[in-house]
């Protein structure tokens, strides 16, 4: 390596040493991995992840979202109904999800959305309108 690659190598490796990363997007409540959360979050920490958005997909996974959010300081709640789960949902989830945020004030909302793709097939999409609205108005008034 000549001496301004090797000069340009060690100055990336200092950045990347301090730079901090938040994970966006992560399911650490998932039954596949929630049993290994613990040292997910602690390896993910040592190599600078400072926070996780743990985004709760239905009612079924907003208490163990919450859970986590109170386990682990680094998880940020997020709760939402994906589109995947609509017809899984009680009448009164969205009064479920306000109490959610109305307890968990650092939470986000999140996972919502709309799906037309190939994994959605079947999921009548007027149906998705019906629950995305008052969720992004949620957000809104929630800012």
């Amino acid at each position: 390596m000549s001496c301004s690659g090797d000069l340009m190598f060690r100055a990336l490796s200092t950045v990347i040493q301090t730079m901090e990363l938040f994970d966006a997007h992560c399911h650490l409540q998932d039954k596949r991995v929630i049993d290994e959360a613990s040292q997910l979050i602690s390896a993910a920490l040592a190599v600078g992840v400072t926070n996780f958005a743990v985004d709760g997909t239905s009612e079924k996974n907003w208490d163990l979202v919450k859970g986590m959010g109170e386990t682990y300081p680094s998880v940020v709640p997020c709760f939402g109904l994906h589109p995947w789960f609509i017809a899984d949902r009680s009448p009164h989830w969205f009064n479920t999800l306000k109490k959610f945020f109305e307890t968990t004030p650092i939470a986000t909302v999140g996972e919502i959305g709309l799906d037309k793709g190939p994994l959605a097939g079947g999921i009548d999409y007027s149906d998705q309108l019906v629950v995305f609205r008052p969720q992004l108005e949620l957000a809104k008034e929630l800012n």
